[in-house]
């Protein structure tokens, strides 16, 4: 046999070839695998799985949200740097103790000079924050002036009531 009668009988057959039965059932079976269907109990556990994560998170968003006193508030925001969660924990330290020196009328006119210093020393810390946000030596520098701060303050009330 040669290649023109090959060709020739290949030619005789049919193109398309049809099944000896329906093939989609099994192929319809095959796709939707009981095992791999949801069941409504388990529809129901995802469910309350997404209703207590809902419930979690609103709920520490409620816990967690600021007061609307700002000498009680405790300042807690990922957003900020480390620098400014420092500086506003500090800030609201430093006003309490300030509003208590002025409710006692005490006279502190004579550390106001070192508390001026201190102040200065603080801007130029948060300044250099600005340009090295991850620098912990300036981060460490601004804890400890601020912690000497709110114990001279504290000092102040203890000393001159």
């Amino acid at each position: 046999m040669n290649d023109k009668q090959l060709d020739a009988l290949l030619e005789q057959l049919p193109t398309e070839k049809q099944p000896r039965r329906d093939l989609w059932p099994d192929i319809e079976a095959e796709l939707v695998d009981p095992a791999k269907q949801v069941t409504p109990a388990e529809k129901r556990r995802w469910l309350a799985v997404a209703a207590l994560a809902v419930l979690t998170f609103s709920s520490w968003n409620f816990m967690f949200k600021p007061s609307d006193d700002p000498d009680i508030e405790i300042v807690i925001n990922i957003e900020r740097t480390a620098a400014e969660q420092i500086v506003a924990n500090f800030s609201l330290q430093k006003n309490a103790l300030l509003k208590t020196i002025e409710a006692a009328g005490l006279d502190i006119s004579p550390w106001q000079t070192e508390l001026t210093l201190m102040d200065s020393a603080e801007q130029d810390l948060q300044k250099a924050l600005a340009l090295q946000p991850e620098n912990q030596k300036l981060l460490t520098m601004l804890r400890d002036l601020n912690s000497k701060q709110i114990r001279l303050l504290n000092t102040l009330i203890k000393f001159t009531a």
